[in-house]
């Protein structure tokens, strides 16, 4: 399911998010996370967001893994973020491929935090440069995150639209 549709019923979308261990191979990884999602599954969330892990496209693997997990062993549906200053265009071609042939269809795009070391590439300048070319690679619905900044002269005006 798209998350996409909870927003179209009149009551508060609810949700968590779940760090995957930096080594699913660790003695009781996933347990750990397990044991958690056995909480939370308790609350009934509308969805679970899963970070993607700092240790780099190495750890695709275990955010994928868990988000399967969450969906088919928990019944709850998951969102995997996607941060566009840690990947090149070469990177979200295989993470979509990959999210695609594991049936995940809900991404987070955001900016995500700038390494020490900078950029892995520039190919995503901004989030809203990597919610454009996932449009153009399927079907996925497509959640934003951002920053909102403003200033006591100019305060942020909040606008929604639902599509």
């Amino acid at each position: 399911m798209k998350t996409s549709q909870l927003f179209t019923r009149d009551q508060p979308v609810f949700s968590f998010e779940v760090f995957p261990p930096r080594d699913l191979t660790a003695p009781n990884a996933t347990q750990k996370v397990c044991d958690t999602l056995e909480v939370l599954q308790r609350v009934q969330p509308d969805f679970v967001s899963v970070t993607f892990r700092n240790a780099g496209l190495a750890a695709k693997d275990s955010t994928i893994a868990i988000a399967t997990l969450i969906r088919d062993k928990y019944g709850i549906e998951p969102v995997v973020h996607l941060p566009a200053a840690k990947l090149s265009r070469g990177d979200v071609d295989g993470l979509l491929n990959d999210l695609q042939n594991a049936g995940i269809q809900n991404i987070l795009a955001l900016r995500g935090d700038i390494p020490a070391t900078g950029r892995t590439s520039n190919d995503f300048p901004f989030a809203s440069d990597l919610v454009s070319y996932i449009h153009t690679r399927g079907d996925f619905n497509v959640i934003g995150a951002c920053y909102p900044e403003g200033t006591r002269s100019q305060p942020i005006r909040w606008r929604t639209s639902r599509t």
